[in-house]
């Protein structure tokens, strides 16, 4: 009897913990499940303030500013295909879609800062503006002297007003090995020379003490020529060529088609965002030249100006204005058929230089024979 008492206290002492521990479990998996409910909402309200950050900067012309985030415990990565940009937080859920503003950054940033500086882009009139984003946390090193290069270093100095910092060192070729990165999460190399005079070239050393980085945070942009950049990342000691692209730019100072290639990561990501600025383009081509502009016949703010003229009662005006205005029409005709096909073929981008450069030369003419301006 003693013996049988003593089995059923065992059994009932195991049923006592089997039960307790059934009751912890649940309750742990309840404060696990709660606790992941909780970081996922985190994460989507960050999400959702960078997207708004973004926003309102993309829409601010010539704006420079440094913003507080909460992104030093996340990273926040950058993502673009066939014109559509995708950010959001690594590893997380909720990233937001964008196809229509140009954002131009790392693949990844994580920082407590974030550095924004948007600048217009224009082909000739302004296409819409480029949202650069950066961090304090990134090296920008800069090889050489040419007047771009002078330029990027007075247009990146820190603005107290603003708090807007981008992390800029200057170094001549000769001093390129002896770069240190210091405290920072990633260095990019942006070699203004380029050419048979670069210092950046496939297979190259990497500087000695930045060979202590991952490969992925360690990338560099060559101007290679006039209207062409190349993309190189850190492959263990050495340099590796990634990519090249076109700049389709008319120059000039503050020019958004090039500081955007020193702030993309690479080739695919500067492409694809600058797809969105030749899709708008097209867009505006419409409201410059009408829908069918591409058919020869005038629409828009053009066909406006030449109904303005066929009524005015100065044939002398008319008559100077005219062919500046049928010249338009046909560059604005060439603007749009060459938009269409640098949609569907990257390469043939390059073309729209020679017409956007028939147009600004036209509407200077139309301001220099006091006339009606298409912009």
């Amino acid at each position: 009897m003693n013996s049988h008492a003593q089995i059923q206290v065992t059994f009932h002492w195991i049923y006592v913990l089997i039960a307790g521990a059934v009751i912890l479990l649940f309750f742990f998996s309840l404060i696990f499940s709660q606790k992941q409910r909780s970081e996922e909402t985190l994460r989507q309200d960050l999400v959702r303030m960078v997207e708004s950050i973004f926003t309102a900067a993309s829409l601010s012309e010539k704006t420079k500013t440094t913003v507080d985030t909460n992104l030093d415990q996340y990273a926040l990565t950058f993502f673009c295909h066939e014109g559509v940009s995708e950010y959001g937080l690594k590893g997380g859920s909720g990233s937001v879609q964008d196809s229509v503003h140009p954002l131009f950054s790392p693949a990844e940033v994580q920082a407590t800062q974030l550095s924004l500086w948007s600048l217009p882009y224009k082909l000739p009139f302004k296409i819409i503006d480029f949202l650069f984003v950066t961090s304090p946390d990134i090296k920008y090193v800069v090889v050489g002297s040419t007047p771009f290069a002078e330029e990027f270093l007075e247009e990146t100095r820190p603005d107290m007003a603003t708090r807007f910092r981008i992390n800029t060192l200057a170094v001549s070729p000769g001093q390129l090995q002896a770069v240190d990165p210091g405290q920072n999460r990633q260095v990019r190399f942006i070699d203004f020379v380029g050419g048979n005079g670069g210092v950046i070239q496939e297979q190259a050393l990497v500087p000695e003490k930045v060979r202590l980085l991952d490969d992925e945070v360690v990338t560099a942009v060559v101007f290679s020529g006039k209207d062409q950049v190349e993309y190189y990342q850190k492959k263990n000691e050495r340099w590796q060529r990634r990519g090249k692209a076109s700049i389709i730019s008319l120059g000039g100072e503050r020019d958004a088609a090039r500081y955007a290639a020193i702030f993309a990561q690479n080739a695919e990501l500067y492409e694809c965002n600058m797809q969105k600025a030749f899709q708008r383009l097209q867009y505006l081509n419409e409201i410059y030249g009408g829908k069918e502009i591409t058919t020869a016949i005038a629409g828009g703010k053009l066909q406006e100006i030449l109904a303005y003229y066929e009524a005015h009662p100065s044939p002398s005006l008319r008559q100077s204005c005219k062919p500046y205005l049928t010249a338009l029409q046909q560059a604005l005709q060439a603007h749009q058929n060459t938009a269409g096909a640098c949609l569907e073929t990257p390469a043939s981008c390059l073309d729209l230089l020679s017409s956007a450069r028939q147009i600004r030369q036209d509407n200077e003419q139309l301001s220099f024979n006091n006339c009606l301006q298409l912009y």
